[in-house]
This record gives C-alpha cells, sequence and structure tokens, in this order.
C-alpha cells in the first residue's frame, strides 16, 4: 500500500541524522522479536497489528543505518526502550505508522512523531486540547467544518513536542502548556512556550517542529536539540 504523505518537502529541514518513514498498519508479529511479540500476545488484533507494524518500521530503519536487531522493550511509562546509542518516537492510527530515529549525542536530545487518521472529534475536547487564545483564534480564522481537523492538527503538534521532551522529562505536562501561532506553507511550526513548559525545558531551546497534512492523515515532527540557551 503506497504510504498516504509525501515527506520530501521536509528533507531540507531535518536536522542531519535524523531518519524516519511512515508505513502501512499489517499484521507483522512474525517479524519482529519474541520478546516484542510478549508484549501484546493477549491483546486484540487491532493491537498486536499496530504495535508489531511500528516496532517492525522502526527495525527497518534501524538496519538501514547498520544496527542489529534488538528488542525495543517498553519502559514503565509504555515508551519504547531504544538500543542503546539512540533516540527514538513511534506513533501509529488504525491504516497507518509512523517512526523516528537519530543518534544519541549527535546534537539532539530527544525526538518525537504523531500521526493521527482524519476523524470526528468530540466538541467538549476541544478545551481540553487547545488554550483560550488558540480557540479564539480558531473561532475567527476557520469555517466550523474545519473545527476538527484542525483541533487534531494542534493535538498531534503538541504530542509530538512532548514526545521529544521525554529525555528530560515530560511527566504531567498538558495541551494547556504551549500555544500554536503559525503553520507555515514548508511545514513549519511556530509556537510559544507558556509557564509550565519553559519551565521543564531547563534552559533548552522550544523544541523544533514539522507539520503535514495530506490525504486525511496528520503527522507532526518534533526534535529537541542538545544545546542549552545562553542565560541573558
Amino acid at each position: 500500500m503506497r504510504p498516504p504523505l509525501d515527506l520530501t518537502p521536509w528533507n531540507p529541514q531535518l536536522p542531519t541524522g535524523l531518519v524516519l518513514d511512515v508505513a502501512a498498519v499489517q499484521d507483522h508479529m512474525a517479524d519482529i522479536p519474541l520478546a516484542e511479540q510478549a508484549l501484546v500476545i493477549a491483546a486484540v488484533r487491532s493491537r498486536r497489528e499496530e504495535f508489531s507494524s511500528a516496532r517492525h518500521l522502526a527495525h527497518r530503519l534501524l538496519e538501514k543505518q547498520g544496527e542489529a536487531m534488538h528488542p525495543i522493550l517498553t519502559d514503565l511509562d509504555r515508551s519504547p526502550l531504544w538500543p542503546k546509542g539512540w533516540l527514538g518516537s513511534l506513533s501509529h492510527g488504525r491504516k497507518w505508522c509512523a517512526a523516528v530515529l537519530a543518534r544519541s549525542g549527535g546534537g539532539l536530545k530527544g525526538v518525537g512523531i504523531d500521526l493521527e487518521e482524519i476523524r470526528p472529534i468530540r466538541e467538549d475536547l476541544y478545551a481540553e486540547i487547545l488554550t483560550e487564545s488558540e480557540m479564539q483564534e480558531m473561532r475567527r480564522s476557520k469555517a466550523p467544518a474545519t473545527h476538527a481537523a484542525h483541533v487534531l492538527s494542534c493535538f498531534s503538534i503538541k504530542e509530538a513536542v512532548y514526545k521529544a521532551m521525554h529525555p528530560i522529562g515530560n511527566h504531567g505536562l498538558g495541551f494547556q502548556a504551549m500555544q500554536i501561532r503559525r503553520l507555515e506553507s514548508t511545514g513549519k511550526v511556530h509556537m510559544q512556550a507558556l509557564e509550565e513548559l519553559q519551565e521543564r525545558l531547563q534552559g533548552h531551546a522550544l523544541p523544533e517542529v514539522l507539520h503535514l497534512r495530506q490525504n486525511d492523515v496528520i503527522l507532526s515532527l518534533a526534535w529537541l536539540g542538545s544545546d542549552v540557551m545562553p542565560h541573558s
């Protein structure tokens, strides 16, 4: 099945050493290590397919980088445990999955990816995902029929940022910790860190974010640089 997203517009903006891909969700249980299979052996079929597809995609990316296959197990917070020397992030919907990888110590502190398939979303959830400022801007500038997709885009962007921040601590951060200011046609996202997020960044610059929406699929990618911003 042909991937739903053309990622080539992102290529000039990606940091050196970061690799990512999108693939269809299928049954890849037989293609992943037994230790990974054991994590979802009792799960429903759809969960096994989503899990195995994302892990299989990550192994393909690692293999292309010359890495031998090692099980990608799960930490206590359910985040993937990557092989030594690697940073990574996984995401999936019902039909598609995504993976991003980068070598640790190579200029990046964290990476995050989020894939969403456009779907209806309850209006009472809008205020949990958007700040009041974001809500007002959406109502002012966007037609009601587009609100659900816009809220999913904001959700995806913020989710990718929080995943990228995992190495420096993201526990307890909510969607109200940042505001999305503007999306460029290149995919670049302009954001503002609010107080909660500024404190958690510990002097690091706000993660860089790219966003893409094609064929009813949303993909957001974030990366956190290893450099700490100088004190003013």
